[in-house]
């Protein structure tokens, strides 16, 4: 039997059992879990002597939050394993106390919020960034790592290199409005240039810098939220949910039902309003 210290088997259950299956947008919270938030001191302990109580320790020292339950699931995760794999004689994850996270969900801009947004950015540099957003639903780094050569204007469609999961690969087809606002900017970036722009990054920005801009003009909102944004808008245009779903690289319908129900929600919450039991009265 293969004696690892704690630290040692979460670096070999990572790299074993994890990392292969995962797209690198999903790499990061566990990496980061491992790397910052399990202490030196437990790391450094035979994997055999490392108790239950020990996990709890270690998952009580990150106050609740995504990243708590991030902790918790890997660690539990990977003492499971090793119980699996006979390195371990009990299974101290069954102990281990549960994490609860109820996952956050953003809220999209409402249409006063948008036109505000965009009155306020214009002019800025990164204005076309944020109209790109807003016209396609792409994650933040989607939009960063795109390069011209994926903009193809002759099949009018551009090509989502997405990190998170396989569908996140994807051809969004492009509008009127998206069109006029690539074939703009290529002009702009070649003239720039003075030359192809196949291989260059459509917008050449750092990931930190967008997100506080944003922040500035649109303190209420996360840069998320312009994700959101693009969904409700299409939610609202009554697209087909799983059209909707395609375009954002959605892995499930059931993250892209979700915007639509509260959609309808709010539908149906203004459509009340206008409810009277004497309505003529009302009206007159």
């Amino acid at each position: 039997m293969q004696n690892f210290t704690f630290g040692e088997w979460l670096s070999e259950w990572f790299n074993t059992y994890k990392s292969p299956r995962l797209r690198n947008g999903s790499k990061v919270p566990i990496e980061t879990a491992i790397r910052l938030h399990i202490p030196a001191e437990y790391k450094a302990r035979p994997l055999a002597e490392i108790s239950a109580f020990d996990l709890d320790k270690i998952i009580s020292l990150v106050p609740p939050s995504r990243t708590q339950k991030v902790l918790h699931d890997v660690i539990t995760g990977a003492m499971s394993k090793a119980f699996r794999l006979d390195l371990i004689q009990k299974d101290i994850a069954q102990a281990v106390e549960p994490v609860r996270y109820v996952k956050k969900y953003g809220s999209a801009l409402t249409l006063d919020e948008q036109t505000q947004f965009l009155h306020d950015i214009r002019g800025h540099k990164l204005e076309r960034l944020f109209w790109f957003y807003l016209l396609t639903g792409v994650r933040r780094n989607e939009a960063l790592a795109l390069v011209w050569f994926d903009v193809d204007f002759f099949k009018n469609q551009i090509l989502i290199r997405g990190t998170k999961t396989k569908s996140a690969l994807r051809f969004i087809p492009m509008t009127d409005e998206l069109r006029a606002l690539m074939s703009d900017l290529y002009a702009a970036q070649k003239k720039a240039t003075r030359g192809k722009l196949d291989g260059l990054r459509v917008f050449p920005f750092r990931g930190d810098y967008v997100t506080k801009i944003f922040k500035h003009f649109c303190p209420a909102h996360k840069l998320h939220d312009l994700r959101h944004t693009f969904a409700t808008r299409c939610a609202e245009s009554n697209m087909q949910p799983s059209a909707t779903q395609r375009l954002l690289g959605h892995s499930k319908i059931d993250m892209t039902m979700r915007v639509y129900t509260h959609v309808a929600s709010e539908f149906v919450r203004n459509e009340t309003a206008k409810f009277s039991l004497n309505p003529y009265e009302k009206s007159g």
